[in-house]
C-alpha cells in the first residue's frame, strides 16, 4: 500500500487495491497453497487472485478478489481517480 500512496496519492489507494491489481511482484511475497493463475492468495494482508502465474524470474501478478458490485461502488465513490487511471483526466 505504501507504494500505491507514493504513485497515486491517498484518493487512489482504494481503487488501486480493489480494482487494478499489482505489477509483477516476487512470488515469495505472496502467501497461499498455489501460485497458479486463478488461485486465491494473501498479499500484504489482502485476499487477491493470481492473474499471471509465476514466470521464469519468480514473479507473478495479482488482481483483486472482489465482486463487480464492490468495484462499481468504488468507481462511483472515487470518480476522479477512475478517470485519471483511464487517462481521461
Amino acid at each position: 500500500p505504501e507504494a500505491a500512496k507514493e504513485k497515486g496519492g491517498d484518493e487512489k489507494l482504494p481503487l488501486h487495491w480493489a480494482v487494478y491489481g499489482t505489477d509483477w511482484i516476487k512470488a515469495t511475497e505472496v502467501e497461499g497453497e498455489s501460485k497458479e493463475a486463478g488461485a486465491k492468495v494473501i498479499y500484504e494482508g489482502r485476499e487477491m487472485v493470481v492473474s499471471r502465474g509465476v514466470d521464469s524470474d519468480g514473479d507473478l501478478k495479482l488482481k483483486p478478489a472482489v465482486s463487480d458490485e464492490v468495484i462499481l461502488a468504488l468507481l462511483q465513490a472515487y470518480p476522479k481517480a477512475a478517470k485519471e487511471k483511464d487517462g481521461g483526466g
